[in-house]
């Protein structure tokens, strides 16, 4: 079987972004026919993105901070990519543990502080604090963390909400649950995104080859609700699989999978992620218009 700890070192998912998941997951528009794309759809599309994306960032931060929580050298502690980046994070932010048991035991309290300013190896500046209840070490079934955040912001896009992690795996596959509830994304032009979500992501192939995490797929199945308020307009809409999302590990995107944004009003959207070449390419649907996105 597969070692948990070294299965999880490299999830991820469209901005699941270089290991677990981040990648900015923004949009651009990367031809005139975007255009033709109603802006409600275009609104919606990217609010899902950006949803997933800053919560999935958490879920990296979450099992990189230690080995004794989880695998560590994960998201912004990626001892790979802070050598790649010249260490410029290093010394930016701070952990701090605090046992809620006097024999410093579980469960415990992890907060990570990027102080007023921490820029990490992916480029993007963080700023607050992220605290973490660990119940378990998270390669343990039923483990959970339960993360909460303090004037926390990626790139100024501030982070609010409760985030939990679970180990759900089975005995021959490696299952992790991420829920957000209450989650709101405010960025300094006004735009407000809430959002409420559920992600699983479950081994797919890799299992066998224990201490080579370079041929593990994972793939993504979520559903969620959210609502983006931009310039006085709001609109709202729901999240779902059409195929499950398949992330490989060697890849920094999500590479096949079709993810349906459907509005309160307006015509449904999909997303295409391709059909599992490895690219920053996707392309969004609505009423038989498509356009290519990248995504960043």
């Amino acid at each position: 079987m597969k070692n948990t700890l070294l299965s999880l070192r490299p999830i991820g998912a469209c901005c699941i972004g270089a290991s677990l998941l981040l990648a900015a997951c923004t949009k651009s528009n990367t031809g005139a026919s975007t255009g033709a794309i109603p802006a409600q759809n275009q609104a919606t599309v990217t609010g899902e993105l950006q949803a997933n994306a800053s919560f999935d960032d958490v879920v990296l931060n979450v099992i990189g901070v230690d080995k004794a929580v989880a695998v560590g050298g994960t998201g912004v502690f990626s001892a790979n990519r802070q050598a790649a980046a010249g260490h410029r994070e290093a010394s930016c932010y701070t952990v701090s543990w605090n046992f809620v048991n006097q024999n410093d035991s579980f469960p415990v309290n992890i907060t990570i502080d990027f102080g007023n300013g921490c820029v990490g190896p992916d480029g993007r500046t963080r700023k607050g604090k992220i605290s973490t209840l660990y119940t378990k070490p998270l390669w343990i079934n039923g483990a959970t963390a339960t993360s909460s955040f303090s004037d926390y912001s990626v790139n100024n896009i501030q982070v609010e909400g409760i985030h939990t992690l679970t180990n759900s795996s089975s005995n021959n596959q490696l299952i992790f649950s991420s829920a957000v509830t209450g989650g709101k994304l405010t960025a300094t032009d006004g735009t407000i995104v809430h959002w409420t979500g559920t992600r699983v992501f479950t081994q797919k192939e890799g299992w066998n080859t224990r201490f080579d995490p370079s041929d593990d797929l994972y793939t993504i199945v979520g559903q969620g609700n959210g609502s983006v308020q931009k310039n006085g307009v709001v609109y709202s809409w729901t999240g779902y699989n059409i195929t499950p999302l398949e992330k490989r590990t060697t890849c920094g995107w999500i590479s096949k999978g079709i993810q349906g944004i459907e509005g309160s009003a307006g015509a449904q959207a999909s997303l295409d992620f391709g059909n599992g070449d490895c690219d920053n390419k996707a392309v969004i649907t609505v009423n038989g218009v498509s356009a290519e996105i990248t995504l960043k």
